[in-house]
């Protein structure tokens, strides 16, 4: 039995700035839900000494 190889060529129009800012941004949108879970377990373990709380000298 013989094995084929796949080849894939893309084509992509755009510079290669453009497609990382579009990479990052999709990235960024994609794991939007677990980074905001990320950041209530870290807020939820922050002892309450570890609060800032703004100052009414303002």
């Amino acid at each position: 039995m013989r094995t084929r190889k796949l080849t894939y060529v893309f084509h992509n129009p755009n510079t290669e700035e453009a497609t990382a800012n579009f990479l990052v941004k999709l990235f960024t949108e994609v794991n939007q839900p677990k980074l905001e879970a990320a950041i209530r377990r870290l807020q939820e373990q922050r002892q309450p000494s570890e609060v800032l709380l703004p100052d009414d000298n303002t």
